[in-house]
């Protein structure tokens, strides 16, 4: 397949469903703000439900350790399908599983607001979770269609800025109305069908890519259907438990808690087992079935670092904010109101940090963003760990609440840079892995402070003579145990990064060529597995991976890459699968 042909597929095709509205201005922006759009909701209900849901409760007849579990289940929902949803959205289009997400996520949210029980309010935040991670992976996708790298580049700063900023924005509409908690389920739904709209008007018509099977069900028949079974159980019990150690009374003493974390490992091991061995079977041609989330992903530059990266910084983000809103209703004794109005700092600053990331990702060396990002979020941590009761709002939490949204610098840069490692073809795989990535960042963050900040009141409050364990002085005590432990999860991320992220560069410059085709001088007599950042491997390492044992690749490489040239049946397929995700 000629180089030139290659081009003429590109993803950044001007058709869409309503050809008569396609604008070259307009449209790539209809699109970034229906994929932030839906982020930003998903992140909204989030924060609502975390200062609403006392409110909830009294009205919908849900009490005590109750209380936890609409927002518990909408996370284990929304954390545990990401995996499978963006390998289905790759295979099966994004287009199509965005659509379907939204629609969900509209019907859902409208439902919700005309609840009248607990258990149906439950049961309608586990299916509102559900359809959140079929949107979130599929969206991370769409954005890599985006043929202008600057645009590109802000896409992805908007949608970093969505997933802070809708949290802060829920956590502010609760504030207001939480006895009109409805009014906010009214908000989403009529938000959902807005994006709904811009969506139908910017969305590419063509969808699946040209190269894939024309049939879907020949798609679903070639999906792998265990190993997703296997990664869905693993991470509903993993995620399951770390919730229920996080916020319950009895932490990990809780009797199923032990027993559901090595089932767990269980599950996932298994899934491993079976990804690697399916993995060898499509490499020899034996299978059609590709695996879900092939083992060599993890080869591609920077991804392994780059996740370790974003889970010690999201970490700290989301544990900070936990704490910062306890500190001021179990410290400081606010209201839900009053609370909500001092996380508005919050919002202005990741406003700003947002615009900041969007210009200075085709400027700036990536790894000065993330550094910026890590220092300001162990910054933010602590001032917590540092003040006391009586420290003012505007010389304690006011500039932590600033610094903590440093990390809006890092997470744009980390998103895009995910989805570049693993190529254009697997954009919806690297979304869903990336949340995946920080949904479980959340829970092991929560459940890991919960219990070191129960243990230090704990054993405060018995040193003081039996001092009750809810009396603020005992209550800081645990607080600032835990934002010490997220200063060090800060710095271990900033470590991380000056370490294995250096070679990053500056992600959002221009077009790389590593995202059309390999240049003759770096693959012309190479091996396979010799390809390196510069070249193959870059673009598409699970491709690379099917190459193996090494065959001698001789091409001639003028205006494309010519298969014909390729010695070697499996190398031959392995090239053949990289050319057709070019």
């Amino acid at each position: 397949m000629p180089l030139a042909s290659i081009r003429s597929q590109s993803t950044d095709d001007p058709q869409i469903f309503f050809p008569r509205l396609y604008s070259p201005k307009w449209t790539p922006l209809l699109l970034v703000i229906s994929v932030t759009g839906s982020t930003f909701l998903q992140t909204l209900w989030s924060g609502a439900l975390t200062i609403a849901i006392p409110t909830i409760g009294k009205q919908l007849g849900l009490a005590g350790n109750n209380l936890q579990w609409p927002l518990t289940l909408f996370s284990l929902f929304q954390g545990s399908f990401l995996l499978m949803a963006g390998a289905l959205s790759d295979s099966l289009g994004r287009r199509l599983f965005f659509i379907i997400g939204i629609i969900w996520s509209f019907a859902i949210s409208l439902a919700i607001a005309f609840v009248r029980d607990s258990k149906s309010f439950i049961a309608l935040n586990s299916l509102l979770g559900f359809g959140c991670a079929i949107l979130s992976p599929s969206a991370t996708g769409l954005l890599a269609t985006i043929a202008d790298p600057k645009l590109r580049s802000w896409s992805y700063a908007a949608l970093g800025a969505g997933q802070p900023l809708g949290f802060v924005v829920g956590l502010l509409a609760a504030g207001f109305l939480a006895e009109r908690w409805r009014v906010i389920a009214y908000m989403f739904s009529g938000g959902a069908f807005l994006f709904f709209v811009t969506a139908l008007m910017s969305l590419p018509a063509h969808d699946p890519p040209p190269h894939a099977p024309s049939s879907r069900r020949e798609l679903l028949s070639r999906f792998d259907w265990l190993g997703a079974a296997l990664s869905t159980t693993g991470l509903v019990l993993l995620t399951f438990a770390l919730a229920d150690a996080g916020s319950s009374s009895r932490g990990w003493k809780t009797p199923f808690v032990p027993a559901m974390l090595p089932l767990s490992a269980l599950a996932l091991a298994a899934w491993g087992l079976w990804e690697k061995r399916l993995e060898r079977r499509f490499a020899n041609g034996t299978s059609k079935v590709a695996p879900l989330l092939p083992l060599t992903i993890f080869r591609a530059p920077t991804l392994s670092p780059l996740l370790g990266m974003v889970f010690l910084l999201w970490l700290t983000f989301n544990v900070f904010s936990y704490f910062a809103t306890l500190w001021i209703q179990e410290v400081q004794r606010l209201d839900s109101l009053e609370a909500a109005v001092r996380f508005i700092p919050m919002v202005v600053a990741g406003i700003f940090f947002n615009l900041v990331a969007g210009f200075a990702m085709s400027r700036i060396h990536a790894l000065w963003l993330i550094v910026s990002g890590g220092i300001g979020g162990a910054g933010s941590c602590l001032i917590l760990a540092l003040i006391n009761k009586d420290t003012s709002y505007w010389a304690g939490l006011f500039p932590a609440f600033i610094l903590t949204v440093a990390t809006d610098l890092v997470f744009p840069c980390a998103q895009l840079q995910s989805v570049k490692s693993v190529g254009p073809a697997r954009a919806a795989l690297a979304g869903g892995l990336f949340s995946t990535t920080t949904r479980l960042a959340t829970s092991l963050g929560l459940a890991l402070t919960a219990t070191i900040s129960g243990q230090v009141t704990a054993k405060y409050a018995h040193s003081q003579g039996g001092l009750d364990a809810t009396a603020p002085q005992a209550l800081i005590k645990g607080y600032q145990a835990a934002m010490w432990f997220c200063f060090a999860g800060s710095i271990a991320g900033v470590v991380v990064a000056c370490i294995w992220l250096r070679g990053v560069g500056i992600i959002g410059d221009s077009v790389d060529r590593r995202d059309i085709a390999p240049d003759k001088a770096s693959i012309k007599g190479r091996e396979p597995h010799e390809v390196d950042d510069a070249a193959l491997a870059h673009h598409d390492p699970i491709a690379l991976a099917l190459a193996v044992p090494p065959q001698a690749c001789s091409r001639e490489v003028d205006d494309g890459i010519e298969l014909s040239n390729i010695r070697g049946t499996r190398t031959r397929t392995a090239c053949s699968h990289l050319v057709e995700r070019v």
